[in-house]
């Protein structure tokens, strides 16, 4: 739908967009479509109001299109009105059941409700629908992290691997539950193979410091630290992160130099 709205093209002009939707809807307001893609570029703009407002009259025009509860329930969502998204994304799948997006936004929906069961019975209608899509199996498996269900969280994450190996957000995702199971050289091993594929993301080398000082290996951590913050200067958690690391670092030192020199000195007067 997005590719409709911009021909194909790549398009950002979204002010020209809706003068020349709105124009079309001058000529003929009985055009549900119009309304449709004139929504799409208000989200594009963060304009939910007017998105809702759209898509109210779409779907006055044309009620049983299920793309527009659909899109309505994402804007609602991104107003943090949870039962009127969740109400969308229902209608969207009572019109259209074997649609497992319209599921996946449910289930986030639900995520952000708390409310996990409801999620992870959603994330796995869609992976019934669409057993190949991996990231449905990492959404599921954040559902199932916040239910403390780390074992079947990973199962999910590698799931989503088998699928797209190239994808480094998964084997983040891993990592991360992997940290938090202790299990630090899985965690490591996670991190350094998202940061072969994405070299460029600092939230990687963050993560991966807090692991390598977690094992207390703190000279690893400090590079690691380093480097987010080479990668994202603004950021203070990073700094405080790297400040901390070698603070640590320069205690270690100094306690094997204050060392070095007791064995010299013993060396001297023996």
């Amino acid at each position: 739908m997005a590719e409709e709205l911009t021909g194909g093209d790549d398009v950002h002009d979204y002010d020209t967009l809706i003068r020349e939707y709105s124009e079309s809807i001058q000529r003929n307001p009985d055009n549900a479509d119009d309304y449709m893609k004139r929504a799409y570029a208000y989200f594009y703009k963060k304009e939910y109001d007017n998105v809702i407002a759209d898509l109210i009259e779409a779907i006055r025009l044309e009620p049983n299109n299920a793309d527009y509860y659909c899109l309505r329930g994402i804007a609602y969502g991104e107003k943090d009105e949870y039962d009127n998204a969740l109400a969308d994304f229902t209608a969207a799948i009572r019109l259209d059941p074997k649609n497992p997006a319209y599921y996946c936004g449910r289930g986030s929906v639900y995520g952000e409700k708390k409310e996990y069961g409801n999620a992870i019975a959603d994330y796995t209608i869609a992976i019934r629908l669409e057993p190949a899509q991996a990231s449905h199996y990492c959404l599921r498996g954040f559902a199932y992290e916040k239910k403390e269900d780390y074992d079947s969280a990973i199962a999910d994450c590698s799931e989503a691997i088998r699928l797209e190996p190239q994808m480094a957000v998964y084997y983040y995702a891993r990592g991360t539950l992997h940290r938090i199971r202790e299990s630090y050289d899985k965690a490591i091993a996670d991190y350094t193979e998202a940061i072969r594929l994405e070299p460029d993301c600092a939230d990687y080398y963050n993560d991966r410091g807090l692991v390598y000082y977690e094992k207390n290996a703190y000279f690893n951590a400090v590079a690691d630290f380093s480097k987010a913050l080479r990668l994202d200067p603004q950021n203070a958690t990073y700094r405080t992160n790297l400040d901390d690391a070698k603070k640590t670092t320069s205690q270690i030192r100094a306690y094997f130099q204050k060392h070095k020199d007791i064995d010299t000195t013993f060396e001297t007067h023996r």
